[in-house]
């Protein structure tokens, strides 16, 4: 126990020594950040200082903007070259721990922090993994379990790979369809979701799923509407799921 400890110290100690101060021209990019001080923040990258530097806790000056919610201080970032896709990696205790502008972004409603992202060279197809599993999973996924519907939009305008899989094989298209969102779903489906795509061992294909749905099983009537729509583009497309047959006769 007294080793582990030791050996956990010790890893304490080194990412503390290579973490980034956030110091320089007498600046404070953490406070000026804090503070949307935008000249203060290109006084110091102007005299050297790292705008992609990350703190103890792999935390950017970018994702500390976000975190904050500081939009001046984030667009100013980017401007200056603030990469949107590093990944606070640097131990798993830390609260930020595998957390990313694109993922943070991705989850909040309003636009402006994601569309500002991928505008600066953000990854629309970024996925975090990590042995421990430990927020893993992709911009797209952040966005869908957020219900940030607008932003999805977005990540496909910017070439979302609508054929990525997750870790457990889910393509978008799958993920949205288990989530229920069956408007989103069409959506995926009207930009080019390979709707036919092989399914893995650990996940079924979207057609495998949709054969498991019935219409009027849900609770809300827009989703039922969206469900009955989604059962229309496939059947005009020949790929109609058999087990919804005699209830898509029945509209």
């Amino acid at each position: 126990m007294k080793s582990f400890y030791l050996i956990w110290l010790f890893g304490i100690l080194t990412i503390l020594l290579q973490s980034c101060s956030g110091s320089a021209g007498g600046v404070d990019v953490w406070e000026a950040v804090e503070k949307d001080n935008l000249k203060a923040i290109e006084q110091y990258v102007k005299a050297g200082g790292d705008v992609n530097c990350q703190s103890w806790d792999g935390v950017t000056p970018l994702l500390y903007a976000l975190i904050n919610r500081k939009r001046k201080s984030y667009e100013q970032l980017l401007k200056l070259g603030a990469n949107p896709n590093i990944i606070a990696d640097n131990v798993a205790s830390m609260p930020h721990y595998n957390r990313s502008v694109m993922t943070d972004a991705a989850s909040i409603k309003d636009t402006f922090w994601i569309k500002l992202a991928l505008e600066h060279g953000g990854n629309p197809n970024l996925q975090i993994k990590s042995s421990n599993k430990v927020r893993n999973g992709s911009v797209f996924i952040y966005a869908l379990s957020n219900d940030a519907f607008e932003n999805i939009k977005l990540l496909v305008k910017y070439k979302l790979d609508l054929s990525q899989t997750d870790e457990h094989g889910k393509t978008p298209l799958v993920l949205a369809a288990h989530f229920a969102r069956f408007d989103i779903v069409y959506f995926l489906l009207e930009a080019g979701a390979n709707y036919k795509q092989k399914g893995t061992k650990d996940s079924e294909s979207f057609i495998e799923f949709m054969r498991t749905r019935e219409l009027g099983e849900y609770p809300d009537e827009e989703t039922n509407q969206w469900l009955a729509k989604v059962f229309d583009w496939l059947k005009a497309r020949g790929t109609r799921p058999k087990a919804q047959m005699e209830a898509a006769n029945q509209l």
